[in-house]
């Protein structure tokens, strides 16, 4: 690991040897790291634990043995091209059942999180002087890949209506209670997810949620209607998260069969919608 490599410079500079040199830590345990410090400082598995985790096997996969000190502009349009062209989906690549394996791309969307991540270990990098520069300074914007830009639409009161009348059969998962609650309330994929009852609190005005945003950080207090406060399946306890929930490319799959068993044609994607009306797809 990077703090085993700074220990052991210590430790040599203490007994007059050389210092090792940083460049040639692994950029995939460089990542593996980084996802480390920010699950201990934030406690949160998602966002810059999540990216990093996933940076670091992309890594793996392009070129396993990729140091720092290997990093430069040729290496970042190089790894660019993989995510444009070879990376797969690795949420379709964990099931023990063969079968049930797909070799999907990654979107453009993930792609352009992975070169921001790497772009962002990469920063980091150089402020620990583990490396000079930051070679993806060096590329121009038509060497990235932008973020997709979709066209929202909104689900009107009838079709949720169809798809609250709708059995889901296409899993486990709480995947129809949460995007409907998300409906109601508007909470973020990464909000649903983290949810207790210890979130739920009273007041003279009724029920409502008080939490930390996952994303944003920033605190949100919304209220809950009835019909909302309905859809909670039954908790544990106090501090276990309310819904069950997978991994969102392998929800939005599940949503779009489940929105067009309602009859409904709109392509889904479970996102942030807006307090008290229908949940926008897109």
């Amino acid at each position: 690991m990077v703090c085993d490599t700074l220990n052991a410079d210590l430790e040599r500079e203490e007994a007059d040897f050389k210092p090792l040199p940083k460049t040639k830590v692994l950029l995939s345990e460089y990542a593996k790291e980084l996802a480390e410090r920010s699950l201990k400082e934030t406690g949160n598995r998602y966002s810059t634990y999540s990216s990093m985790n996933s940076l670091a096997q992309h890594a793996e996969l392009f070129r396993p043995h990729s140091q720092l000190g290997d990093i430069d502009k040729k290496w970042c349009l190089l790894f660019v091209d993989y995510l444009k062209h070879k990376a797969l989906n690795l949420n379709f690549q964990r099931s023990k059942d063969p079968n049930k394996r797909k070799e999907v791309l990654i979107g453009q969307n993930s792609q352009n999180r992975l070169i921001a991540t790497l772009n962002n270990a990469l920063n980091t990098a150089v402020r620990e002087s583990l490396i000079a520069h930051n070679p993806m300074n060096e590329l121009n914007s038509k060497e990235k890949v932008p973020a997709k830009k979709g066209t929202r639409e909104f689900l009107s009161h009838k079709e949720n209506n169809m798809l609250i009348n709708t059995p889901f059969t296409h899993g486990k998962y709480d995947i129809k209670p949460s995007f409907l609650f998300s409906c109601y309330t508007g909470l973020r994929w990464s909000d649903l997810k983290a949810i207790t009852r210890s979130d739920i609190h009273t007041d003279a005005n009724g029920q409502y949620i008080d939490i930390i945003m996952v994303k944003t950080k920033q605190h949100l207090k919304v209220y809950v209607p009835q019909v909302a406060l309905n859809l909670f399946p039954h908790a544990v306890d106090n501090n276990t998260p309310l819904f069950c929930l997978p991994k969102n490319d392998y929800a939005n799959e599940r949503l779009a069969l489940w929105i067009k068993d309602a009859g409904i044609e709109k392509k889904p994607i479970i996102v942030s919608g807006i307090p008290m009306q229908p949940c926008s797809v897109q």
